[in-house]
């Protein structure tokens, strides 16, 4: 019988979708050797569809009471942990029932009783965690949380031709909308007769994005909404550069190969943002939500959108992401 994996993970149009992805993008990895369960407060029909891709066991919590989640917790499972509302004592409990804890961490803000704590971002280092002596830390790219098709495309060099095709995906609620921004500064500055636009199912603006896109006449504007992992990994490997925050989506276009214009839209992203610009990966923007379309118009014009440039910001991106990280994470829980 297998042992089993119980992700405690939530998302929603406030907070997006990201923990959610990145949680269902490590179940694939570990499906193959584990039982998946999913916990989840109030999951809408978007996110089970999500988790349904890799798991059919979700619990469905209240935002009030998360004794179902405690009670059905049995000694000797493993229980991953993505969120911000995961202090210490709620981990002590967890430990306290006899089960192994994981914790995917992108703040280092508070001190980890888990066995292993996952950060993606490179730009931290374990001086900086407060954590017990057993806790093991993994830190960068090499724990990539990244879905099947682009572990694939990873291990595949890419170069590109020309500059023409933008890729924009602002997270899968983008509260503040700052898709339309972009959109609007692509158009302005000229650069590119296309653009791709990537809409998550928690998007409460999607009708504004469909108004706009129906009265640009003279411009090419294609809308992609729910895409499953491989039809977002076929439209990012379709464009020429992408406008994203340094999120997942930021791992996945560099897993892809693709020049980046990566910014912010939450403090989580900066550990991400500051490794790809270190490394010549991606092109700084700052911070989203504080940019209107003229001034992201103007940083695109600035840019060197020179294929050799790009090319050399692609091999950069390669250089960070193996596409061995599966296995990685894998090893890492089979060991608990």
């Amino acid at each position: 019988m297998k042992r089993r994996v119980i992700f405690r993970v939530d998302g929603n149009s406030q907070i997006g979708l990201g923990h959610i992805v990145r949680c269902c993008a490590f179940a694939e990895m570990l499906r193959m050797d584990f039982e998946i369960l999913f916990s989840v407060i109030s999951p809408s029909e978007s996110i089970k569809q999500i988790i349904n891709s890799v798991s059919t066991h979700i619990t469905e919590l209240s935002d009030k009471d998360e004794l179902v989640f405690f009670k059905s917790l049995e000694k000797n499972d493993i229980v991953i942990l993505d969120g911000y509302a995961f202090s210490s004592e709620y981990q002590k409990s967890i430990k306290g029932k006899g089960c192994k804890l994981i914790c995917i961490d992108d703040l280092h803000s508070i001190h980890f009783v888990a066995d292993a704590v996952i950060n993606q971002s490179a730009s931290v280092s374990i001086q900086e965690y407060s954590i017990e002596d057993y806790t093991k830390l993994y830190l960068g790219f090499d724990y990539a949380l990244l879905r099947t098709p682009f572990l694939i495309v990873a291990k595949i060099k890419r170069e590109i031709g020309n500059v023409s095709k933008a890729f924009v995906s602002m997270g899968g609620a983008d509260s503040n909308n700052v898709s339309l921004k972009v959109i609007d500064a692509i158009i302005e500055s000229g650069r590119f007769n296309l653009v791709n636009v990537l809409i998550g199912s928690a998007n409460k603006n999607t009708e504004l994005i469909k108004e706009y896109t129906k009265k640009q006449s003279n411009f090419r504007i294609q809308l992609h909404l729910d895409l499953s992992a491989e039809q977002v990994f076929k439209t990012i490997q379709g464009s020429d550069v992408a406008f994203c925050p340094a999120s997942s989506i930021a791992l996945e276009c560099c897993a892809v190969g693709i020049p980046l214009f990566v910014g912010f839209t939450a403090d989580n992203q900066i550990g991400i943002l500051n490794t790809l610009v270190k490394k010549g990966a991606a092109i700084n923007v700052g911070n989203w939500n504080e940019l209107d379309s003229s001034k992201i118009a103007s940083k695109i014009n600035e840019c060197d959108f020179s294929i050799d440039f790009c090319n050399s910001m692609i091999d950069g991106q390669k250089k960070l992401i193996d596409g061995k990280s599966g296995s990685r994470l894998l090893e890492i829980v089979k060991i608990l």
